[in-house]
């Protein structure tokens, strides 16, 4: 049995699939093996094609190839947001800074996101 969890966002769970919602994979519900405990799945488009994946399955924290796209649709969006007239102050240093450090780099954009996910939920 699986489920769509549709227009949900992550409160909890692992930064990993945070990234992966902000990617646009799609968060299900998953029965394991017939045992009653439903578990979450991810589809998610990676480089590979797009793939099933349980969430300790996702590399954004160890793998340049997962994190830098991420990085990427992030820092696009901030000079999207940074051309709209409304609001576009607060977007003003919230670029993601490139390092060659994977995990300050991963713990610089999860924050980033948490910040955008809280203005999703009403902070404009």
């Amino acid at each position: 049995m699986k489920n769509e969890l549709k227009n949900e966002l992550i409160t909890e769970g692992s930064a990993n699939e945070l990234i992966a919602q902000f990617m646009g994979g799609k968060i299900y519900k998953q029965e394991y093996g017939g045992s009653g405990v439903m578990n979450r799945t991810w589809e998610l488009q990676t480089l590979v094609g797009l793939q099933v994946l349980w969430g300790y399955e996702m590399k954004y924290d160890t793998s340049w190839d997962w994190l830098m796209p991420a990085v990427k649709k992030w820092n696009d969006l901030v000079i999207e947001k940074r051309k709209q007239k409304h609001g576009w102050m607060k977007w003003q240093y919230m670029t993601v800074m490139l390092s060659t450090d994977i995990k300050k780099l991963h713990t610089d954009l999860v924050e980033a996101i948490k910040w955008y996910n809280s203005l999703r939920d009403g902070g404009n």
